[in-house]
C-alpha cells in the first residue's frame, strides 16, 4: 500500500511540474512587463524593486542583471551597476556583449579608470569577433 501511495504521489509530482515551470515562465514575464513598464515612466525605484523580485525567483537571469545595472548606471549608483553588469556577463552573447559595452562606458567616461575600461574593451572586442 505504502509503495502505491508512493508512485501515486510521484506521479502527481512529475505531471505538475510542467505546469509549475510554465507558471513561473509567465510570473517572470509578467513582472519583466511590469518592471519595464515602470522604467519608461521614469519610475526607477519601482523598476528596481520588479526586476529584483524577477531574481527571487530566478537569480540567473542575466537580462535582467543587465537591466538592473542599466537602472544603476542612470542613477549613477556606479558600484551596483557594475556588480550587476558583471553578473550579466555570464549570459549569452548578446547580453554579454552589451554588459562589456556598458562597463567600458563607466569605467572610461564616469570613473575614469581607463586601465580597468581597457580590460573590458579587449573582452568587449573578443567577445564581437566570435
Amino acid at each position: 500500500m505504502k509503495i502505491i501511495k508512493f508512485v501515486t504521489l510521484l506521479i502527481l509530482i512529475i505531471t505538475s511540474f510542467p505546469v509549475f515551470l510554465y507558471s513561473q515562465n509567465k510570473k517572470i514575464k509578467t513582472l519583466e512587463v511590469i518592471a519595464y513598464y515602470y522604467y519608461s515612466k521614469d519610475n526607477l525605484s519601482e523598476a528596481i524593486k520588479e526586476y529584483k523580485n524577477i531574481l527571487e525567483i530566478d537569480p540567473n537571469n542575466f537580462k535582467i542583471h543587465y537591466n538592473l545595472g542599466i537602472i544603476y548606471a542612470k542613477n549613477k549608483n556606479y558600484d551596483l551597476a557594475i556588480e550587476e553588469l558583471k553578473e550579466a556577463l555570464n549570459g549569452n552573447h548578446n547580453v554579454k556583449k552589451d554588459a562589456l559595452y556598458n562597463l567600458i562606458i563607466i569605467y572610461g567616461k564616469y570613473l575614469k579608470n581607463s586601465d580597468i575600461a581597457y580590460f573590458y574593451y579587449d573582452q568587449f572586442n573578443k567577445e564581437k569577433n566570435n
